[in-house]
């Protein structure tokens, strides 16, 4: 009987080696000027922190055609040459690379304070989509030419955009304009959605709730118009609130919560008492009812 005949395996190329083929390929293709080539080995350059080689292979691809090598260009310059950023930012710019008409627009607002320049760029991104083009447009409108009702337009477009950031800019004007339950949503919007804020959100929603003497919350709204006890049904003159915000009697209240530790109507979810089991807040702390 004939032996059977078995391929060898084919022999596993070590990392090393295919780094090496890649980085060959690399070159091949930026030899014959392939735009795509060239910025993939100017941003290996710039892990590296080789600038020269990282810039001049930029200014290749961008010679080539590319339409994000001289955004790329320009942000290499940023820290170290304000007047060669600039340069390249108007060149990506009038490409139609919406980040240049962005940075180019910053610059002129805080650098030039050419604010005719930014608006004009920060427009241009608007109409091509570009979220932050209406954010930049309401920043103008509310800290330049202090026109809220528009600013305001602005942010509303940017947030549907996606730019959540619009929201604290849009609370601070609600809160101008004297419209706090409309600077509470924003902020219960912002803590909702997790946006990223230097802001303590439950110190300014409790700012605000003091201004408008009531805890604006949808679903809570309705139990503070009342003044009777949710438990007892009877009126309430010292009143205590548990960590969710429902009000009762002190009485009544630490009865139930010898028993369960959750709050009798929103049962915790709207948050849970502490270990102690008693109410949380001072009479004086109270919002008024």
């Amino acid at each position: 009987l004939k032996s059977e005949t078995r391929r060898p395996k084919p022999r596993k190329q070590s990392k090393k080696w295919m780094s090496i083929h890649l980085e060959t390929e690399l070159w091949t293709k930026a030899e014959v000027g392939e735009a795509g080539a060239l910025e993939e080995l100017a941003r290996r350059y710039g892990l590296d922190n080789n600038l020269f080689f990282q810039r001049h292979l930029l200014q290749m691809a961008a010679e080539k055609g590319s339409k994000t090598a001289n955004y790329t260009l320009g942000l290499t310059y940023y820290e170290e040459d304000k007047l060669t950023y600039r340069k390249y930012m108007l060149l990506a710019a009038k490409e139609g690379d919406t980040r240049a008409s962005i940075n180019y627009g910053i610059y002129n607002y805080n650098v030039k304070q050419n604010y005719r320049e930014a608006d004009k760029h920060w427009k241009v991104a608007d109409i091509k989509g570009n979220k932050m083009g209406a954010y930049y447009l309401g920043l103008l409108q509310e800290q330049v030419k202090k026109n809220f009702d528009k600013a305001l337009e602005y942010y509303l477009r940017a947030k549907s955009q996606g730019a959540l950031c619009s929201l604290i800019h849009m609370a601070k004007i609600y809160e101008i304009q004297g419209k706090y339950p409309e600077a509470c949503r924003c902020f219960l919007e912002m803590k909702e959605k997790k946006v990223a804020t230097k802001l303590n959100i439950e110190l300014e929603l409790g700012r605000l709730q003091e201004k408008i003497g009531e805890i604006y919350d949808p679903v809570l709204r309705p139990v503070y118009e009342t003044k009777e006890c949710a438990l007892c049904l009877e009126e309430m003159d010292k009143k205590v609130s548990l960590p969710c915000g429902h009000l009762f009697h002190k009485a009544c209240i630490e009865e139930v919560l010898k028993v369960s530790k959750a709050c009798p109507i929103c049962r915790g979810q709207r948050g849970q008492v502490g270990e102690t089991g008693s109410a949380t807040v001072e009479e004086s702390e109270l919002p008024k009812v």
